[in-house]
């Protein structure tokens, strides 16, 4: 897609529906779980957000007035072992492939903004040259979905719309959250291509360096061979 041209999100949020729908054609064992709530009103996005600690990034706004409230879109599919891709030599937690697009609600975002105050303390009480980069993503990310390990999904706001950093948020290490995408709809299309992958994925996906999300990479085109029959229709 054309670089500068804003992503549509309901049309995403569309092919993400339809793709993990799909993944009920998978053989053995698949969980699939899909909720949309509608886009909320841009007067309630304000009223639900104006009291926070932190400002609403312009493209998180967009999202949830032009794409959901609230959506949880997931499959979890666990093959049978002669199905497993040879990437489980290489990943030992590996035990299946899953997807999870869950992002909001709104209702849930002031208190993951506390969570981020709280957990960036330990980073707060020893300050050095490896923890600051960390640090500034946790003070200053707004929190779009939290796990339930306690690790999250943040944006950082920007003047301009078009460059505000999508951010892993680690909750047990919080020195070694990482940039995923340098914009959020950068960051849809590569999550796009690297099939909605849950939270143990975009780590994984991440390159080697911790710096962004790496569709190119052999384990992504693996990942697209392992879901054919979803794959090839898309």
């Amino acid at each position: 897609m054309t670089a500068g041209v804003q992503l549509n999100y309901e049309s995403w949020l569309g092919r993400a529906w339809e793709f993990i729908g799909k993944c009920r054609l998978l053989p053995d064992s698949v969980c699939v779980n899909q909720v949309v709530e509608p886009p909320i009103s841009m007067r309630k996005l304000g009223r639900a957000t104006s009291h926070l600690k932190r400002p609403l990034p312009h493209s998180v706004a967009r999202w949830f007035c032009e794409g959901s409230g609230y959506c949880n879109l997931s499959y979890d599919w666990k093959p049978q072992s002669r199905r497993l891709p040879p990437l489980q030599r290489r990943v030992d937690y590996l035990q299946g492939v899953g997807g999870e697009v869950r992002l909001g609600p709104v209702d849930q975002i002031e208190w993951w903004i506390e969570m981020c105050e709280l957990w960036c303390e330990p980073l707060l009480s020893q300050p050095d040259s490896y923890s600051l980069p960390a640090l500034n993503l946790w003070q200053t990310a707004f929190p779009i979905c939290g796990f339930g390990d306690g690790d999250m999904l943040g944006v950082i706001p920007t003047e301009s719309e078009g460059m505000e950093p999508v951010v892993y948020l680690i909750h047990d290490n919080p020195a070694e959250s990482f940039i995923l995408a340098p914009d959020f709809d950068v960051f849809f299309r590569l999550w796009e291509q690297l099939r909605y992958c849950d939270q143990n994925g975009l780590c994984f996906f991440a390159n080697a360096g911790k710096t962004m999300l790496d569709p190119t990479s052999k384990a992504a085109s693996q990942l697209r061979e392992w879901l054919p029959a979803i794959s090839e229709s898309l």
